[in-house]
């Protein structure tokens, strides 16, 4: 593991703040139970929520007067991370089980296998927003990997690696989402 990977790892552990593993976490999304939408912070996605669509994890704008459908679409119920408790996992509100979790690149909405593949490919180190604003979500079996939102889909990216949804334009702000409570009517 490099640095800049062990970087990562040693901000959540220590909450960027010296607050414990658990701190951490309910410092940025409150306690596990709680229930959150991501929002994009990168200018022209501003609203633009975190989402899944047919299994696959997207970004949509997405308001009050939206299906309910659709928002409930974007509400993620925070657990301890099913890898490692001192990471973060993401479950879909709406279907109960299935996780927000990354395979060969892409981010997907699927159900939980019990394997340690799918346990690594789910949890999540949160460090601050890389553009200073809101989180980022550092890929566990992948650190130098975040959580990014690239011309509407949803990606684990490197800043600058060999994929198109790694390019350096604009990630900072890609990979970086405001923590908002899940929607009430």
């Amino acid at each position: 593991m490099g640095t800049a990977d062990s970087q990562v790892r040693h901000a959540w552990r220590v909450g960027e703040s010296g607050a414990s593993q658990s701190e951490g976490r309910a410092a940025w999304f409150g306690p596990s139970g709680s229930e959150i939408t991501l929002v994009a912070t990168t200018a022209g996605s501003e609203g633009a929520c975190l989402r899944h669509r047919e299994g696959r994890a997207v970004i949509s704008s997405v308001g009050r007067d939206s299906p309910i459908s659709e928002l409930q679409d974007t509400i993620w119920v925070v657990r301890a991370g099913l890898a490692d408790r001192a990471g973060v996992s993401l479950e879909s509100k709406n279907y109960p089980g299935c996780y927000l979790r990354h395979r060969q690149g892409a981010v997907y909405q699927e159900p939980y296998d019990g394997s340690d593949q799918f346990a690594q490919d789910a949890t999540y180190a949160v460090t601050t927003g890389r553009n200073g604003h809101g989180v980022s979500l550092a890929s566990w079996n992948y650190p130098s990997r975040f959580v990014r939102h690239y011309l509407g889909a949803v990606f684990i990216a490197a800043c600058g690696g060999p994929e198109d949804w790694d390019a350096p334009q604009w990630w900072a702000d890609d990979v970086s989402w405001l923590v908002k409570s899940s929607w009430t009517r």
